[in-house]
C-alpha cells in the first residue's frame, strides 16, 4: 500500500518518503517503465523498524536506490534528444548529506533540508527531460 499526504508530515514514515522523493503515487524514485516504482508502506517500516530513526532508515533507503540504479542505463535518448546523467552518483551523495546532517547533530532540528539544497553543495543533480531531478526537495514543504 501507498499512502502519503503532503498536508501531514508528522509521521515518520512521511518524512521518509518525502526525504527520498517518494511522493508521487504510480512515479516513485526507483527504476522501472514508469509504474509501479515507489515504495510500499510495508518496505519502508522495515528500514524504520530497522533503525532508531527515519533520518537513519532514509540514509539505508537512499544507498538502496543508488544501488538499484547502478543497475540501469545511465543516459537517455528519444529521438534527437539526449541526455547523460547519474542517479546513482545523486541517490549516493543525498545519503552522504544525510549521514553528515546526523552526525552534525542537525537531522532532528529541521536544519537537515540544507544538506539536501544543491545550491549549497556545489552538485548539479542529474536532469531527466529537463527537469532537476534530486528526488525530494523539502525546501517545497514545511517540516513540523
Amino acid at each position: 500500500m501507498f499512502t502519503y499526504s503532503s498536508l501531514d508530515l508528522t509521521t515518520d514514515l512521511a518524512k521518509l518518503r518525502l526525504s527520498v522523493g517518494d511522493t508521487l503515487e504510480e512515479y516513485g524514485p526507483r527504476p522501472g517503465d514508469g509504474t509501479a516504482t515507489n515504495f510500499s508502506d510495508e518496505e519502508l517500516q522495515v528500514y524504520l523498524d530497522a533503525t532508531n530513526s527515519w533520518q537513519e532508515a532514509a540514509v539505508m533507503v537512499l544507498r538502496l536506490l543508488s544501488a538499484q540504479w547502478a543497475s540501469q542505463p545511465d543516459s537517455v535518448k528519444i529521438g534527437e534528444y539526449a541526455e547523460a546523467g547519474s542517479r546513482v552518483q545523486a541517490f549516493a551523495e543525498a545519503a552522504d548529506r544525510m549521514e553528515k546532517a546526523i552526525r552534525d547533530g542537525l537531522a532532528d532540528q529541521g536544519d537537515w533540508v540544507s544538506y539536501f539544497d544543491e545550491s549549497d553543495s556545489g552538485v548539479e543533480p542529474p536532469h531527466l527531460f529537463g527537469l532537476r531531478q534530486w528526488g525530494a526537495n523539502p525546501k517545497d514543504h514545511k517540516l513540523p
